[in-house]
């Protein structure tokens, strides 16, 4: 995942994970208005903390698809719940999130029938609503099956900074916090399936979740769960108390979509002017028209 806040003028930052099973280590968060500009370690609530604020931003996260009718999305326990153009969606931070989460889904259907796509979605703040963010879909591409297991959202931070002088790819490492582990499970093979044809790709589609305030309730519920399972309580779940005095001390809250100046507009975007120049990335050319459906491997 990548989350990029769109106030450029104070407290600006980035987070990027790199898609390992890790509530801990993943995901690391950059202050970009630091003088000396170094990742630091966020744990994974504290992301679903700024990912539901109102706090205008560009998000990257991953989308799963299958040809399941009827998939139970509640039964997630690594998906998380957000509003896309006013609609609930569940989303993964990272597609090793959504693969772990195959095993916990709970549906109806063989293993050798199961087909799926894991996207890769780019969002940004449309607005607000209950007070939390509402996206705006901008871009999504189906990834290929060692895509899936070896993507690795860092590039995007590279980047972002690589011309920058005052950027040190090297973490602030800090002794506070509580090491949070779950028992590791196996991702399970996958195989990109080749020869499809229109219709069976017309069948993959995404959870539909329709009442919004049941899915905040019971997203609240498996963030809690997610917490006990790891061994956190309220009081250490790494400072969330003190990252909600982080949030609030953001600028701009009062007026979710002020008009940009020029300036918010080319730092603000950075992240979607890496698209737009896919020559940088070049495995991103012509990819929003390219369908890749996965099964899992038995052999």
């Amino acid at each position: 995942m990548l989350l990029e806040t769109l106030d450029v003028r104070k407290n600006d930052i980035l987070i990027y994970s790199q898609n390992k099973f890790d509530f801990e280590s993943n995901f690391k968060i950059i202050f970009k208005r630091d003088k000396i500009k170094r990742p630091k370690k966020i744990s994974y609530f504290e992301v679903c903390e700024f990912v539901k604020d109102t706090i205008p931003k560009n998000l990257i996260v991953y989308r799963l698809l299958t040809n399941v009718q009827g998939l139970d999305a509640f039964s997630t326990k690594y998906g998380y719940f957000i509003k896309i153009d006013h609609k609930m969606e569940l989303v993964y931070f990272d597609p090793v999130f959504a693969l772990k989460d195959l095993k916990h889904l709970k549906f109806n259907l063989e293993p050798e029938e199961f087909r799926f796509k894991i996207q890769q979605v780019g969002l940004t703040t449309l607005s607000q609503s209950d007070d939390e963010a509402v996206y705006s879909e901008i871009y999504n591409f189906d990834l290929k099956a060692e895509e899936a297991k070896s993507q690795n959202d860092k590039i995007f931070a590279d980047a972002i900074f690589v011309f920058d002088d005052n950027f040190i790819d090297k973490e602030i490492i800090s002794n506070k916090g509580t090491t949070t582990t779950l028992k590791d499970e196996k991702v399970l093979n996958l195989k990109t399936v080749i020869d499809t044809d229109e219709a069976s790709d017309k069948k993959i589609s995404k959870v539909n979740l329709s009442d919004d305030d049941v899915t905040s309730s019971i997203r609240e519920q498996k963030v809690l769960v997610l917490k006990r399972a790891l061994g956190l309580t309220k009081d250490d779940s790494n400072n969330l108390e003190e990252l909600n005095k982080q949030i609030k001390s953001f600028p701009g809250k009062e007026n979710i979509n002020p008009k940009p100046d020029p300036e918010t507009e080319i730092i603000g975007n950075s992240v979607f002017n890496l698209f737009k120049t896919a020559s940088n990335f070049s495995y991103l050319n012509n990819r929003k028209d390219e369908s890749y459906i996965l099964k899992i491997d038995e052999e």
